[in-house]
């Protein structure tokens, strides 16, 4: 039972993405991408001990411009991402030599906390050139006031981004909030992003996200992506994020890989 979930899950993600394709069927620019991501990174606690965490997550991406008039690509854009994951601390620095580090790996280390996030933003697609805003409830992970437990937080956030280009050939997103690749939706963050898409089909690109949103999940890392089609109107694809030094006395490796699926549910070029 445990081995057919898995494969139940991705037959109704399978069939909601093929009944979503009908209904957007040569009609507006829309698509969906579904995917996850695990990793490890180091965060460096200000007055208090570094930790080890590793985390996990899955996310959702969908977008839509309502044309206003038909083939233009030009008109008011929806643009909906959520995420879900786990963060769990494994590894706590100057353990057994300091109370307050010995204190937290002795409440928290191995215990996994599961965190959500869900984000909307609206505005105009220009075709060239897109801008939007909205709002998102970002689930943070922090710690308590004397660092010794993990703490859950969620707060309203304001949210934006900013495409420059078209969406096929090259084009370049900057925003704040939910980063538009589907395994990082989950963290609050500010991200530029570049990219080509080819008109036969398939993507890569690179950039640079910071997530910022939670104590343990600072951190900073350079991203390099790309996707392939498999048919017309489904692509698969991966992403990478090696995250740069952040001062902790750990001095683990710090990296976030994930992949996904992107439906193209519209005949846009």
């Amino acid at each position: 039972m445990i081995h057919r979930r898995p494969l139940l899950f991705t037959a109704c993600g399978l069939l909601t993405a093929l009944a979503a394709r009908r209904v957007h069927a040569l009609s507006d620019p829309s698509e969906l991408s579904v995917g996850g991501s695990t990793g490890a990174h180091d965060a460096h606690i200000t007055c208090g001990p570094d930790v080890r965490v590793r985390h996990a997550s899955g996310g959702v991406h969908y977008e839509r411009v309502f044309e206003d008039q038909p083939g233009s690509d030009r008109g008011m854009s929806l643009d909906v991402r959520a995420g879900v994951g786990s963060t769990t601390i494994t590894g706590v620095s100057d353990y057994g030599t300091d109370q307050t580090a010995t204190a937290l790996a002795n409440n928290e280390r191995d215990r996994t906390r599961v965190l959500a996030t869900g984000q909307v933003l609206a505005g105009w697609d220009w075709r060239t050139f897109a801008l939007r805003g909205g709002l998102g409830y970002f689930g943070l992970s922090t710690l308590s006031d004397d660092n010794r437990r993990f703490e859950t937080k969620y707060y309203p956030l304001p949210a934006l981004d900013m495409r420059i280009g078209r969406r096929s050939g090259f084009r370049g997103n900057l925003g704040a909030g939910a980063p538009p690749i589907v395994g990082m939706t989950r963290w609050y963050s500010l991200y530029g992003l570049a990219a080509y898409r080819f008109k036969e089909g398939g993507e890569v690109g690179t950039g640079l996200i910071a997530s910022f949103g939670g104590t343990l999940d600072q951190r900073v890392g350079w991203v390099f992506q790309g996707s392939v089609p498999i048919t017309e109107w489904m692509h698969v694809g991966g992403f990478g994020m090696i995250d740069a030094d952040d001062k902790s006395k750990l001095s683990g490796f710090n990296w976030t890989a994930g992949a996904g699926v992107r439906f193209l549910l519209d005949s846009a070029d």
